[in-house]
């Protein structure tokens, strides 16, 4: 049974002062993973994530979600495959909703927004073009949500604008019929 709920896991990159250290949570790929992925995504990406298989004296738990990130994975990464869809059905009149769950210093502050995010970010007018800010592939999923929001909505308007343009309805008609009874009298 299909469901419209997803669960994504992200598991955060060491911090600087975390360097060196042994991680005790690796991602798996998944089964159904694709097979034409990067090598970087099938490092980054995956179905499960195990926990304490490093120790010896354990075998470690295994748990499975809809999509897994390792700390390879980059921002853009996270935006491209979650949140992307998301904001393209909202775009197309549906509800959606991302929910960043964890303890203090997981990395939901970071996953959502980033480190600091330049004005300069908002100023692009497209993806392809923000590629050229310092910060791209750092900054978080909200911001880029929204730069791709008001991109979007911007080009529509200016569809829409371009459209009654091109198509001017005869305001003179339209105010003549509304003014008339059924046997076309006024």
């Amino acid at each position: 049974m299909a469901t419209n709920i997803q669960v994504a896991v992200r598991v955060r990159p060491f911090l600087p002062f975390e360097a060196g250290a042994k991680s005790c949570i690796d991602v798996l790929p998944g089964e159904d993973d694709n097979q034409e992925a990067s090598s970087h995504q099938k490092l980054s990406q995956g179905k499960s994530v195990r926990i304490g298989s490093h120790h010896a004296h354990r075998d470690g738990h295994t748990f499975t979600f809809d999509k897994c990130f390792s700390g390879l994975a980059t921002q853009v990464e996270i935006y491209n495959t979650l949140i992307l869809p998301l904001l393209n059905s909202c775009l197309e009149g549906y509800n959606a909703t991302t929910l960043a769950y964890g303890q203090t210093g997981a990395g939901k502050t970071y996953t959502t927004l980033g480190p600091v995010t330049s004005p300069d970010f908002f100023k692009q007018s497209s993806s392809k073009d923000a590629k050229h800010a310092p910060e791209y592939d750092v900054v978080g999923i909200l911001p880029r949500a929204l730069r791709d929001l008001f991109i979007e909505l911007q080009r529509k308007s200016d569809s829409l604008n371009k459209n009654c343009d091109e198509n001017p309805a005869d305001g003179d008609e339209n105010i003549d019929s509304d003014n008339r009874d059924d046997s076309g009298e006024e």
